[in-house]
């Protein structure tokens, strides 16, 4: 993707293998994109196709294979483990499909953990306004285990937000919402891009409509890029993929024979 500024993030050439000889699997094959400043932007694709992958190579969670991810001008594949943590904690933030919150933390200590390591505090007038918008500010006092997977999925994006990143990757976000709050996470980070300039690139969960691209909330606009493995599947244009109906088959014919009679009633006894 050529533009006049750099990408907020860059993947050039990336490649990401999982074990080796025959039961190696290829996740990511040669993926080269950038991710513009202030962009929104979702990963679209079917279960296994690499979406998760994809985020977590871009975050630096993750060394591809092969190719290089530069994170704001950084390239990343180069940093050591020390510069990567630092790099983390300061520019990206991310929100995983499995929530890792910390169990032994209150919903506020786990929204706040990313302040730690660097020994900042967070500003409250900030975490207020995340915990209001979430609708989880009567709950900040609880553990996880008190949570339900919604409310622990809205202290996971909160958490990835508290440190007002450059980027913020979310894993499907919406997975554990309903439609209309999943709507209202969507509207938030669109809301966190504008106002903020952040760059927001998320995996969304796939649902019949209207969870579908088409069907999203008209507030919440941006980039769609499908999914680029298993090309032999036919996709729609709004990137979903088209499952053709199964074939219907005929019931099994009767095989002929001496029609059956009806068998009369016994008559009555002696």
């Amino acid at each position: 993707m050529t533009t006049g500024m750099e990408p907020a993030v860059r993947l050039d050439g990336v490649g990401k293998i999982y074990g080796t000889g025959p039961s190696a699997v290829t996740a990511l094959k040669d993926v080269s994109y950038g991710f513009a400043r202030g962009s929104f932007t979702a990963v679209m694709g079917h279960s296994g196709s690499g979406k998760s992958t994809l985020l977590q190579c871009a975050a630096g969670l993750t060394q591809p294979t092969s190719g290089t991810v530069s994170v704001g001008g950084a390239d990343v594949t180069a940093l050591t483990e020390a510069e990567l943590s630092a790099m983390r904690r300061e520019r990206v933030g991310f929100v995983f499909q499995a929530f890792n919150l910390l169990p032994a933390l209150t919903a506020k200590e786990n929204i706040e953990l990313p302040m730690r390591p660097a020994g900042q505090r967070a500003d409250q007038e900030w975490v207020q306004e995340l915990v209001g918008r979430t609708r989880i500010a009567e709950h900040v006092h609880r553990r996880p285990h008190e949570l339900s997977g919604g409310q622990q999925q809205r202290v996971a994006i909160c958490r990835a937000l508290v440190a007002g990143p450059q980027v913020v990757f979310a894993d499907e976000p919406t997975g554990s919402l309903d439609t209309r709050s999943g709507q209202e996470i969507l509207a938030m980070l669109r809301l966190v891009v504008d106002t903020l300039k952040q760059t927001s690139s998320w995996s969304p969960t796939m649902r019949p409509l209207p969870r579908t691209p088409t069907g999203c909330s008209s507030s919440v606009t941006g980039r769609w890029w499908t999914s680029w493995r298993r090309p032999h599947r036919p996709r729609s244009p709004q990137g979903r993929v088209v499952v053709p109906a199964p074939p219907i088959i005929p019931a099994p014919p009767v095989s002929p024979g001496r029609p059956h009679r009806r068998r009369s009633p016994p008559g009555p006894g002696p």
